[in-house]
């Protein structure tokens, strides 16, 4: 008999209404909760819906399945609804989506869902456990399944042998039906998927290669939410009205020391047609009522020639909506800027990174990265009539106590629209990541994965995690509170609702920086006791 955890026990339910009946179950899908994990700085952060979560959910119902989304929201008690879900209803199975600092709640979720009346298999995915891979499911058994890298077929293929009320009792495939269906593939030939054998051995399958034609992913399921719910982080609002995100592209082509994108959108560059865009473009605004679109896509510029087409493509759509966008600074020039803002975009947020040429450099940011062209990149923004977000990372390793001054004090002499410097946090599945010494004790160490708080880990030579975050905290001040900022913030606002999200962000940063001196005195008393 398998042992709790195993494949064979989560295919099978081990609740009351496990067996045939379960087959035609909805499947509930839940973001784990993240706000939390930023503390003050969580202000800033809006309700967001999850786009990757919406994408699952999409492609599930194109195969025909029910499927449920459970989303924290400001309307709602988000454990409350969860344990009133799991109380009411038997689900097929529970999908979870973590990030790194919300891990410890996806472990929450999984273990309401194994103490509740209908226990059914929970299957993470996302960024975290992909970079962290088959140590999530040793280490926890509330955990039944791993999905690795892009999720929306192999979940889908999990789903439908989930489905099977005919297991073969070494639980590698399902039957087929009466009519003689090919044999569904089982857990051990799905690839992207970790899992446990009966013996309770975890099993990780050979990765999945991306999918090369993004066209066959439906438009994320925000029918399944009040989208009236989820709003525009403060750095990504623009243009007034509604707001909302999507995705043009899939993956990044290049390699950046701190960055897990490439985790679960991969390094090759998969764009959507035309079509594709124009028409997701017109649900959300006939459909939702949005009128700003923030595209999420980690380089929508790459493609130079693509996205002056879609340009052309958004001007004779006359959609009346505005844009916001994710660059690199070496792939914004003149004539992209000026079509870009023809088109109806009012933000580009630039990953500028760093201030020192030298440390540039070894960031795998691309060729033409340099500070020159970040410099060019601002100014097109500004003669263009668009709000330009400069964001860097300090603290690397190889980087001096200098050099991080230097990034601080350039970001600030750039004087974008907004400005903001983030400490070094080493994310599993980066280069940066070392698990024996990055991996906290206990599972709720990863809360502390964030960039708006004092790192849990001192990652320069020259400079502590609590020095580093005074610096960056200093730097933040002397730019926001500066009366000229202050001015040209409010002078660029183009709306009311524009105006009290940048307030809502202003006051994440003062409680961010309320927040960093309690975990300042919290470490000097630790010190002192320590040294007593």
């Amino acid at each position: 008999m398998a042992r709790p955890g195993t494949t064979q026990d989560a295919a099978q339910g081990a609740g009351p209404d496990s067996g045939p009946g379960r087959a035609e179950a909805p499947i509930l899908l839940v973001e784990a909760p993240y706000r939390a994990a930023y503390g003050g700085g969580g202000l800033a952060v809006s309700h967001y819906f999850p786009l990757g979560l919406g994408y699952l959910a999409s492609y599930l119902e194109k195969q025909g399945r029910q499927v449920e989304l459970l989303v924290e929201n400001p309307r709602v008690d988000f454990w409350q609804e969860l344990t009133d879900r799991l109380t009411r209803r038997s689900y097929l199975c529970v999908g979870i989506s973590s990030m790194t600092s919300a891990f410890p709640m996806a472990l929450r979720i999984a273990r309401l869902v194994k103490g509740c009346p209908r226990p059914a298999p929970v299957i993470l995915g996302g960024a975290h456990v992909t970079g962290v891979g088959a140590q999530a499911l040793r280490a926890h058994d509330e955990i039944d399944f791993l999905v690795l890298g892009e999720g929306e077929i192999t979940l889908w293929e999990l789903v439908r042998w989930l489905s099977e009320p005919l297991r073969r009792d070494n639980a590698e495939a399902a039957a087929g039906d009466l009519l003689g269906q090919a044999r569904i593939p089982g857990p051990g030939q799905i690839p992207g998927l970790v899992w446990r054998e009966a013996a309770g051995t975890v099993v990780t399958n050979p990765p999945r290669p991306f999918h090369p034609q993004v066209d066959d992913f439906p438009p994320p399921a925000r029918h399944l939410v009040e989208l009236a719910d989820f709003s525009l982080h403060a750095h990504t609002t623009g243009g007034g009205g509604r707001g909302a995100t999507m995705l043009s592209s899939r993956g990044c082509p290049f390699g950046c020391l701190f960055c897990a994108a490439h985790l679960t959108d991969g390094k090759k560059y998969r764009v959507h047609s035309q079509e594709r865009i124009l028409s997701e473009l017109r649900l959300l605004r006939d459909r939702h009522g949005i009128r700003h679109v923030f595209f999420e896509d980690d380089v929508i510029t790459v493609l130079r020639r693509r996205l002056l087409d879609l340009c052309q493509a958004l001007v004779a759509a006359e959609l009346g909506m505005t844009f916001g966008c994710f660059s690199t600074v070496q792939h914004f020039d003149e004539e992209l800027a000026q079509a870009m803002s023809r088109a109806g975009f009012r933000l580009v947020i630039f990953g500028m990174e760093s201030g020192d040429q030298a440390v540039l450099a070894r960031l795998g940011k691309g060729k033409g990265a340099t500070l020159e062209a970040a410099r060019e990149a601002i100014d097109r923004c500004r003669r263009y009539g668009m709000r330009s977000y400069a964001s860097f990372v300090v603290g690397f390793p190889f980087e001096t106590a200098a050099q991080v001054d230097r990034t601080l004090a350039f970001g600030r002499a750039l004087r974008p629209s907004m400005l903001t410097f983030n400490p070094l946090v080493p994310f599993p599945g980066t280069p940066l990541f070392d698990p024996r010494l990055h991996t906290p004790e206990d599972s709720d160490g990863w809360s502390a994965f964030v960039t708006s708080r004092t790192p849990p880990f001192d990652m320069n030579p020259e400079l502590s995690a609590q020095r580093l975050m005074q610096r960056v905290n200093r730097a933040h001040l002397r730019y926001y509170l500066h009366p000229f900022t202050m001015w040209r913030m409010l002078r660029e606002t183009g709306s009311w609702g524009e105006i009290w999200a940048l307030f809502m962000g202003f006051l994440g940063l003062l409680a961010r920086l309320g927040s960093h001196g309690t975990d300042r005195r919290t470490a000097q008393r630790a010190d002192l006791a320590r040294s007593r």
